[in-house]
């Protein structure tokens, strides 16, 4: 996903509006919008830039702003910083280092990077437990693996 799509696609949802509801009040496609909020073009116009701003009520320097594009990294609300190519904590704008305990269970990560609340799990490639953000989960190992 690009810096640009990923800005659409946050002020979209923190507007409330549907993917359906922007695209009809930009006069674009949806399946357009879909492109371009999940990085598959870096091609946007210009005009359509401009049209996306009015309809979210932003400036284009908001569009393309690298601290728009946020996330959550372990828990903790971090922005990507394009011109770094790396992401920083928004609370102290430090480098994310992963350093930082979970805000749920207040665990640090293991050396493994395991999410030292749920440990290592037999069979399971991947374990989290949502810190306090999303929903916990387990992806378990294929046979393959």
């Amino acid at each position: 996903m690009t810096g640009i799509g990923m800005n659409i696609k946050l002020l979209r949802q923190k507007r409330g509006l549907s993917m359906s509801a922007l695209a009809r009040k930009c006069g674009i496609s949806k399946s357009y919008l879909h492109t371009v909020e999940t990085g598959k073009t870096d091609n946007i116009g210009i005009d359509v830039a401009i049209m996306i701003c009015q309809v979210l009520d932003i400036s284009l320097d908001t569009l393309v702003d690298s601290k728009t594009v946020t996330g959550y990294m372990r828990g903790h609300l971090c922005y990507y910083s394009q011109t770094e190519q790396a992401w920083r904590y928004m609370d102290n704008d430090t480098l994310f280092d992963d350093k930082r305990p979970c805000p749920k269970c207040k665990c640090m990560p293991t050396e493994d990077g395991y999410d030292a609340c749920i440990g290592e799990l037999p069979g399971a490639s991947s374990v989290c437990c949502g810190h306090g953000v999303e929903d916990g989960y387990i992806v378990w190992k294929s046979k393959a693996e």
